[in-house]
């Protein structure tokens, strides 16, 4: 065995583990899952989630190898020894978009540390809600822009992807990080 890039990837046995691991559809989606599961535990620290996520490869296929001995125990502890797992983990990481959303006045830092979420959509909705919540502090003061905030979170619910608006004192974003 050589420790030669392989069809892109490391060598040939990380290739060999993302190939097994893609060409099962359960097994493709369990791992994606792990994969935002770990986005979420670690708080959206990509780097984070990645080791995690490596770590989580690694243990599982370990604790599935087969028992064996002599030759063919070494052999095999070679072969999953020379895996990536970091960049196995990578692929499953590549396809996750991470938003953050939220609101801050204009020219000052925000008051909270904006929210986090692993779609667009739960993002809008996140700061549709918000809108929404504003709109009801601020319809005791004025009523045309109470009704111009409850009409922008219905926009905002029906749009996709980032977002970006100042309605009154506040500017609301989705952004895609």
């Amino acid at each position: 065995m050589t420790d030669a890039r392989y069809n892109g990837w490391t060598n040939y046995a990380t290739w060999v583990v993302a190939l097994w691991l893609d060409n099962e559809q359960g097994t493709q989606e369990h791992w994606a899952e792990q994969a935002r599961a770990a986005v979420e535990a670690e708080d959206f620290d990509m780097d984070a989630a990645r080791r995690t996520l490596a770590g989580q490869l690694k243990d599982e296929h370990e604790e599935a190898m087969p028992q064996t001995t002599g030759v063919f125990a070494d052999l095999m502890g070679y072969a999953l020894g020379s895996v990536d797992w970091d960049e196995v983990a990578d692929h499953y990481m590549s396809d996750i978009e991470v938003y953050s959303s939220g609101w801050n006045m204009p020219g000052y830092m925000p008051d909270e540390t904006p929210a986090r979420f692993l779609s667009a959509e739960e993002a809008r909705e996140y700061v549709a809600e918000s809108i929404e919540d504003a709109s009801e502090t601020v319809r005791e003061e004025d009523d045309a822009l109470s009704a111009e905030m409850a009409d922008e979170a219905q926009r905002v619910r029906e749009g996709a992807g980032e977002y970006g608006k100042t309605l009154g004192d506040y500017h609301y974003f989705v952004t895609r990080l």
